[in-house]
């Protein structure tokens, strides 16, 4: 795939605006349509022949901070389940220069409103969102030159979601492990740690202090500075364009919390890949403190 053109604009689902506001929202109409064609669960090629019809719905309003428009080269397959739509979030022109940790703040609480949206079309179709960004070097899986998120919808709970949605416990514990805990700007509903668990150095988890379960739930403006604190923290420690994923997980998953994963602090060697486990070089507590300096 390649960039997205700075002269076309991509005919867009809806928008969301500076003070953001959904704009051209056909998340209704577009889910009722949807079904009406069978579309509901119905995998990539049945849904491929109408997406240009459903994506023309909206222009993008000249005012958009962000727009989604669909996938279509969406492979229609995550590893265990059947990926039923997948979309593109893209930014405006003004902010195809930047990566994400050079994202302002109204930027990326547009991204999560987005986000929201998406969210919601998976809690009427009884799917499972898939919420994620790519973001620094190619090593992180990004497609597109500029910086835009993703969404996919599984019409399945993937295992990991499940996993976590059967032992939501264990959110209560990373919540209570202050040893791991990254000071952030006064934050009453959010929390910033040193992933207790990593599979790559330096990842960070943001987890809901209180019992949220969907991004619905979350207000996009505390998100999106938790989010550029976590960022400029990371790539100020790491230097350089470093790789990383930013991952949502809410509905489905059992308590809302935000991954963000750097992909070139160390490699999986053939021991890794064939126990399908992880070896870390840096403790969670030596991360959290690194972390916590890079201000």
């Amino acid at each position: 795939m390649g960039p997205l053109s700075k002269r076309e604009t991509p005919p867009a689902l809806f928008a969301v605006d500076k003070n953001l506001r959904v704009e051209a929202l056909n998340v209704g109409p577009w889910v009722e349509r949807a079904n009406t064609l069978g579309l509901d669960h119905g995998g990539a090629d049945r849904l491929r022949g109408s997406l240009p019809e459903l994506a023309a719905l909206n222009p993008v309003p000249s005012d958009a901070v962000v727009w989604a428009t669909l996938n279509l080269y969406h492979t229609g397959l995550q590893s265990d389940v059947l990926v039923s739509d997948s979309f593109i979030i893209a930014l405006s022109p003004e902010y195809f220069d930047l990566d994400w940790h050079e994202l302002p703040v109204l930027a990326l609480a547009a991204i999560v409103r987005g986000w929201q949206v998406i969210e919601e079309v998976a809690f009427r179709r009884s799917e499972i969102p898939l919420l994620f960004g790519n973001a620094g070097s190619s090593l992180s899986g990004r497609s597109l030159s500029e910086p835009h998120a993703q969404a996919q919808l599984c019409v399945q709970q993937p295992a990991l979601y499940r996993a976590y949605d059967e032992n939501r416990t264990w959110f209560c514990e990373v919540l209570a492990r202050k040893d791991l805990e990254i000071p952030t700007p006064e934050n009453d509903h959010l929390a910033l740690f040193a992933h207790p668990a990593p599979e790559f150095n330096y990842t960070m988890l943001v987890v809901a202090r209180g019992s949220i379960e969907r991004l619905a739930d979350a207000d996009p403006q505390e998100m999106a500075i938790m989010l550029n604190t976590a960022l400029t923290r990371l790539v100020r420690h790491l230097g350089g364009r470093p790789a990383y994923n930013i991952i949502v997980r809410g509905l489905g998953a059992g308590h809302l919390h935000l991954e963000i994963i750097p992909r070139n602090t160390n490699t999986k060697g053939g021991a890794e890949l064939a126990a399908r486990s992880a070896t870390i070089d840096v403790d969670p507590k030596s991360a959290k403190e690194a972390l916590a300096g890079s201000i």
